[in-house]
């Protein structure tokens, strides 16, 4: 189940199902710092007419109700992801996405770990995919030590299975 955590005087406060209560997992009580863009995107909003009170949801309908991420993800997210050919688009994409680039940038698994509000590695690690790119560089620097590079691609391929499928007494 997922929560939006908005701060209050006592830390924080979630809204779980459009209703408003406390964080009650250690874990999901954190403070995400916010970058450049994402300042000037909410510096932006602010300039909205209404519901920009310190007490306001970021999110809000017409009325000024919270809008959960349930309605986010039909009305904008999920017509998005139809539109790029992903109908399969959703939060826990960016999830993974968000630790997997995090990872690949050099974020320390800590942070990562701390900025998914995981309790236990084990999760971040699950959340986190290896790098297909950097296995394949491995791949193509293990190829050019096994293959000779005199010979042409066609000819080192077929002396090697040739060379495997010899029995010894041949």
């Amino acid at each position: 189940m997922a929560s939006h955590c908005l701060p209050d005087d006592r830390g924080s406060q979630a809204m779980v199902q459009g209703e408003y209560g406390t964080v009650k997992a250690k874990s999901r009580r954190r403070n995400l710092p916010i970058g450049a863009v994402l300042k000037g995107v909410l510096a932006k909003m602010k300039e909205r007419a209404k519901f920009v009170a310190p007490d306001d949801p970021v999110f809000t309908a017409r009325s000024g109700k919270p809008v959960d991420e349930h309605n986010i993800a039909r009305w904008h997210l999920k017509p998005v992801g139809g539109s790029l050919e992903m109908p399969w688009l959703s939060w826990h994409c960016f999830r993974r996405t968000h630790t997997t680039l995090a990872n690949e940038l050099g974020m320390a698994f800590t942070d990562r770990m701390a900025m998914m509000g995981h309790s236990e590695a084990r999760m971040t690690a699950l959340y986190t995919a290896e790098d297909l790119q950097r296995r394949r560089i491995v791949l193509d620097q293990m190829a050019a030590r096994l293959l000779p590079a005199r010979a042409p691609a066609k000819r080192k391929l077929r002396s090697l299975t040739q060379s495997a499928t010899k029995l010894p007494h041949d």
